[in-house]
């Protein structure tokens, strides 16, 4: 600032001394002198203003150069912070990033699980069809079997009298009924022609069992373990078989459908006592009328079927 004032100074005396050394050399006259002392006062004047507006403009720098060094202050401030606020954002992104990664890891493993749950429940709602299905046979079954069981006991039921006397025996083999007729009731030895006492009970059994709707019949006829040998009866099977057809069809002239009849030989291969006492023997000598199932009450085999047409 002295620098500046210095300069000012000098500019403005420059005037005073060429109008003094002028002055000199020509020699004053009063109006120069007043002249001169009018210059000096405007010189003085102007000098006065040109100081002051250059105190006024160095004023005004320095206050613009205090402003601009507030504003630096300001902005390096503001610069810093910013720093600091970027650094931080730049955290919150890693941490973010971090997070964002780890939400696809779980992402990832729960869409694995969400297929693994889907499967589980195909699979699921799968066993499910098949154990409503199964429960729905079962039911079936069970209703069929209830229905079987009344029917069954009304058979027995009217069949008692019969039962009690000892003319026939109702045994369950293999879930299947079966009402066995001892054959010295209905044949003599070695013979397939019926006694009339047998006559009679296979009367009052033809209706108990034309009775039961829709039921087949199979009459079995079976012998001990005694070989026999005739001219008619060359051995038990072909005794059993002429025992069981005349048996069956008994039972069709006394009113059973013969679509509902059929006959089988089993000779001594079916004992149901041993063949080495009289008495064994004499149980083992029987006629057996079978009740077979119905259609409905069979096990559905369709599945195995397409299993062994797959092989």
């Amino acid at each position: 600032m002295s620098r500046v004032m210095n300069s000012q100074t000098l500019f403005a005396a420059t005037p005073r001394l060429l109008l003094a050394a002028s002055l000199v050399a020509c020699g004053p006259t009063t109006a120069d002198l007043e002249a001169r002392d009018a210059r000096i006062v405007e010189l003085e004047r102007q000098e006065e203003a040109a100081r002051r507006a250059s105190e006024a403009r160095v004023t005004a720098l320095e206050e613009e150069n205090a402003n601009l060094r507030s504003v630096i202050e300001g902005l390096s401030s503001d610069a810093d912070a910013l720093t600091r606020d970027r650094e931080a954002l730049e955290a919150r992104v890693a941490e973010a990033q971090d997070a964002l990664g780890s939400l696809e890891a779980d992402r990832a493993s729960l869409e694995e699980d969400r297929a693994g749950l889907r499967s589980e429940l195909e699979d699921a709602g799968a066993a499910l069809a098949e154990t409503t299905r199964a429960l729905a046979q079962v039911r079936a079954r069970e209703a069929q079997a209830q229905e079987r069981l009344r029917t069954f006991q009304q058979m027995i039921g009217q069949l008692q009298a019969m039962i009690d006397s000892g003319q026939l025996r109702v045994r369950v083999v293999r879930n299947q009924m079966v009402v066995q007729l001892p054959s010295a009731l209905l044949f003599d030895t070695a013979r397939a022609r019926i006694r009339p006492n047998g006559r009679e009970v296979l009367e009052q059994l033809a209706p108990v069992l034309a009775s039961l709707p829709g039921r087949a019949f199979q009459v079995g006829g079976h012998t001990d373990a005694r070989p026999i040998s005739t001219q008619r009866f060359p051995s038990n099977w072909e005794l059993s078989s002429a025992r069981a057809l005349t048996v069956a069809r008994f039972l069709v002239e006394k009113g059973l459908p013969a679509e509902r009849v059929s006959a089988a030989a089993y000779a001594d291969t079916q004992p149901v006592a041993s063949n080495e006492t009289e008495e064994g023997r004499q149980q083992n000598r029987r006629t057996d009328i079978v009740l077979l199932p119905n259609l409905e009450e069979l096990p559905d085999l369709s599945q195995l079927e397409a299993a062994a047409e797959d092989r």
